[in-house]
């Protein structure tokens, strides 16, 4: 069994990937894959994962595991399992000045789930002054503030994340990609994380981009899209790209950077190391970048 760990991160698609999956589970089960829905796992493997401290599952732990998020049925050849804090909990994303510290040891935790399993990381990077206004607008960011504080928002890098990911588990396959991306690649990564790069449209992969149009926008996608297969990936989106240029919703490509006490300069800087970072981590053995 190939065991999918789809990581988040905190800031980025809001559960929208997972929920895609699960509307065309029938689709995928027919295909040997599994899409749980979050609620059936999410405790357990928390609960598990603080009780083993890192150390690898018994079979009776893996097969209460596995009776809890499959339903009746032959085991999978490949499950996926998303949650954005599977790396650290929100208020810890961002601790001691780095992004995600915990990365290397859980996801060493996240792998000895499986053991005898192949696994796979799907990571959405995010702008960090995004992430932080994001983490700074939950109902618990009082306790986030307070973990940020003293920490410089323009000396936030993704690349040790990654890099912890590549050396807890060094045989794993890891994939990434920007979430300001997010609109042009979607389908990509959507059968990137079921494994079926041919895969036909799944139920409800285009409500992310219709979610940024006018209707007159949606209208004229629907019609260009319209010819094309799952292989036309250029044309795609080229007729997406040009879709949001010309009928985007106000404010909807706008990216919230704004931070208290961070200049616009400091932000110049931390745009431009982090558009340089995928270059880096493109590098990186066993990394897979998703780019448009």
């Amino acid at each position: 069994m190939q065991a999918v760990f789809h990581l988040g991160a905190h800031g980025t698609d809001d559960g929208r990937l997972v929920r895609c999956l699960v509307r065309s589970r029938g689709l995928l089960e027919a295909e040997g894959v599994s899409v749980p829905t979050p609620l059936r796992y999410r405790k357990l493997l928390r609960e598990t994962l603080a009780r083993l401290r890192g150390g690898e599952t018994d079979a009776e732990t893996r097969a209460a595991i596995m009776e809890a998020v499959l339903d009746d049925g032959p085991r999978p050849g490949r499950l996926i399992l998303s949650g954005d804090s599977f790396l650290g909990i929100a208020s810890r994303a961002v601790t001691g000045g780095r992004l995600y510290p915990a990365a290397r040891r859980r996801a060493a935790g996240l792998a000895n789930l499986f053991p005898e399993d192949a696994c796979e990381f799907h990571i959405a990077i995010v702008h960090p002054a995004a992430l932080l206004t994001a983490l700074l607008a939950r109902p618990d960011a009082d306790e986030i503030a307070a973990a940020l504080e003293g920490t410089d928002p323009a000396a936030l890098r993704w690349t040790p994340v990654v890099a912890a990911l590549c050396e807890a588990v060094p045989d794993a396959r890891i994939v990434v990609w920007c979430h300001e991306d997010a609109p042009l690649i979607w389908p990509e990564v959507l059968r990137t994380l079921i494994g079926r790069p041919r895969f036909p449209a799944l139920d409800g992969e285009g409500e992310l981009v219709d979610g940024l149009l006018t209707p007159e926008g949606r209208a004229e996608l629907a019609r260009r899209l319209a010819p094309l297969g799952p292989g036309d990936i250029a044309a795609r989106r080229a007729a997406v790209a040009d879709c949001l240029t010309s009928h985007a919703l106000p404010g909807a490509l706008d990216i919230p950077l704004a931070l208290p006490g961070l200049e616009a300069d400091a932000v110049a800087r931390l745009t431009e190391a982090y558009e340089a970072e995928l270059a880096d981590i493109a590098t990186f053995p066993g990394v897979e970048v998703i780019r448009p």
